[in-house]
């Protein structure tokens, strides 16, 4: 009883913080805090933190494709994009496979992707997913807020960026972060 009812306590918990993250970025109230910061460690705790709580079903790769590992950015915003996809890659792919994230710098950009081999995303979800508390019609019983996505964009946009999804039913699905960024020596 203790396990449930500590279980059914963290998921209000992360149900009140999601809710009230759309809320505030609604309403113009997050604020873009960029500091100078060490990308690679960032994402590299993230990628541990994910991995260390998954099941062993799930193979993980991780890519850090840049030279540079000191950046301008929202230490913040980066970590509810990235936590946001990891875990949504790891829940929706609840049979295994693997689970994917590469990270590049294309001119002053940096593109973050996450990709897996999971229940895909149809093509009539995908026009939706953006809307916070929508979750695609092939989840089933798969837990969540369906608030995810929405706080990944409203952070991209806020970091000046975008995000794009590209998924197929039953194949799985990649999504790609590409944020500004300013280089520091």
């Amino acid at each position: 009883y203790v396990g449930i009812i500590q279980n059914s306590v963290e998921y209000m918990t992360e149900l009140i913080n999601d809710v009230l993250t759309v809320s505030k970025s609604d309403t113009g109230k997050i604020k873009f805090n960029p500091t100078e910061m060490n990308l690679y460690e960032l994402v590299n705790n993230i990628y541990e933190s994910v991995k260390l709580s998954s099941p062993e079903k799930i193979k993980f790769n991780f890519n850090y494709d840049i030279e540079e590992k000191i950046f301008n950015l929202d230490n913040k915003l980066i970590t509810q994009i990235l936590s946001n996809l990891l875990s949504n890659a790891v829940k929706y792919s609840p049979n295994g496979g693997a689970v994917y994230l590469d990270v590049k710098k294309e001119n002053d950009c940096i593109k973050f992707s996450v990709s897996d081999e999971g229940i895909g995303i149809s093509e009539e979800d995908l026009e939706l997913m953006f809307e916070p508390f929508h979750r695609g019609n092939n989840v089933g019983a798969i837990s969540g807020t369906g608030l995810g996505l929405s706080i990944a964009k409203k952070s991209a946009e806020i970091h000046n960026g975008n995000l794009l999804i590209e998924s197929k039913l039953n194949e799985g699905t990649k999504i790609t972060v590409t944020i500004n960024c300013n280089k520091h020596t």
